[in-house]
């Protein structure tokens, strides 16, 4: 994909026009592309984020770091909510860890269930030990340059069949 991505807009390398004519329509130019897959994940992220209180105002809290950089994750909070992204940079698979920390304070309940945004069917379920609170994720595998938005049930929206994903 990033190659695909890269290649193309490197394609676009000349910016300009070296005569003097009218520039063209912008519904035309070759950088404004609303079918790339760039521009429609931008598309897709920016109306989840505009959907999720906490990815909107919350503050972030890196939940999970790989030493190895293929796989991150992390939690954008309220005082009432939390979302968990996880986040694969790496071109491979990557397995996600079968749990990733919480806020106990927001999640007290064991058993509630998040819900990843891309996949309704990708579930995890609040859990605890030693008094820390746990998403666990069972047999969840990212693709490569891949993301996963993990919302409270409570917080899943309606379906946006445009976009093709859920919505807080």
């Amino acid at each position: 994909y990033q190659r695909r991505v890269h290649g193309e807009i490197n394609q676009l390398n000349y910016i300009g026009n070296n005569t003097h004519t009218a520039s063209p329509v912008w519904t035309s130019d070759p950088y404004l592309r609303r079918d790339h897959p760039a521009y429609l994940l931008a598309r897709k992220l920016t109306k989840i984020r505009a959907s999720c209180q906490s990815l909107s105002v919350g503050d972030t809290v890196i939940r999970w770091s790989d030493p190895s950089g293929s796989f991150f994750a992390f939690s954008r909070t309220t005082a009432t909510a939390e979302v968990v992204v996880l986040h694969n940079p790496s071109q491979y698979a990557f397995t996600v860890p079968p749990k990733i920390a919480l806020d106990p304070k927001i999640n007290q309940i064991a058993g509630q269930k998040y819900v990843n945004l891309f996949n309704t069917n990708q579930v995890g379920f609040v859990g605890f030990e030693n008094g820390s609170a746990y998403l666990y994720i069972s047999n969840v595998e990212m693709v490569g340059y891949g993301s996963l938005i993990f919302v409270h049930e409570n917080n899943l929206g309606s379906f946006d069949s445009y976009l093709q994903t859920n919505l807080c």
